[in-house]
Order: structure tokens, then C-alpha cells, then sequence
């Protein structure tokens, strides 16, 4: 099963993918995970994901268009942001995913439960778009 991860902090996963039950089951070919940086989807100097709070006030809010950015370039819908603008004569771009599931860690979101787990190990692909892991 392939399992792509999008966060703000992708340097702090090698650790957790390279020990325990999660090493092993990359070693024998049960899992794939990529790690990818919510960052590289941004098109400003400062690589800036923050957007301002609604109403003002405290607490941090993500801008929308990184995270859409990253997800549709690694399900196959949009180019990566490093690759040349495609002409009118490139293929179009197609989904390598069929069976994606697609979730986002949040304390407003419903919990991982063990009937999500079965039904998302039913897929090909499992995503997780998060500001935080």
C-alpha cells in the first residue's frame, strides 16, 4: 500500500518510517510512504502557507492552494510546480491513483477508526494532508 503524507514538517518522519513495525513493513515491501512538503506548492520567496485568521484574533490558518497544489500534483491532476508549464500539446495529465483514499488529520474530523482502516486498505493509495503530524 502507498502512503503519501503532506505536512509543514516533513523532516521529522524519517525517524518514525526508519524503526519498529513501520521499517519492517517497508523492508518487505508491504508499505511505501512519501513524505512530500506542503512548502514546495508555494509560489512566494518565503514559501508562506499561513493565511490570516478569519475575524482577526489568535491561532493559524493554512492557505488552501498549497495543500490543494500538492495533493492534485501527486494524485497525477496538476504538474509539479518545478516542472516547465505544459504545452497544448501534452497529454493530459491522468490520475496514477485510481482508489485513492485521501484524509486529513484534524480534531474537528471524524477518528481513525478500524472501519476507515479497512476500507481505505481496499485502495491503492492513502493520503494524509495535515499541517501537523
Amino acid at each position: 500500500m502507498q502512503f503519501d503524507v503532506f505536512t509543514l514538517l516533513p523532516e521529522v518522519f524519517p525517524t518514525y518510517l526508519e524503526s519498529s513495525i513501520l521499517k519492517r513493513a517497508a523492508q518487505r515491501g508491504l508499505i511505501s510512504v512519501s513524505v512530500h512538503n506542503i512548502r514546495d506548492y508555494t509560489h512566494d520567496k518565503h514559501h508562506t502557507t499561513d493565511d490570516t485568521p478569519y475575524g482577526g484574533g489568535g491561532g493559524m490558518v493554512m492557505k488552501p492552494d498549497p495543500v490543494f497544489e500538492a495533493v492534485e500534483t501527486v494524485v497525477g491532476l496538476a504538474p509539479h510546480p518545478s516542472d516547465p508549464t505544459p504545452d497544448s500539446k501534452s497529454p493530459s495529465f491522468s490520475s496514477p491513483h485510481k482508489d485513492v483514499c485521501l484524509t486529513n488529520a484534524s480534531p474537528r474530523n471524524y477518528p481513525v477508526t478500524n472501519a476507515l482502516s479497512c476500507s481505505a486498505a481496499a485502495t491503492k493509495a492513502w493520503m494524509n494532508a495535515s499541517a501537523s503530524i
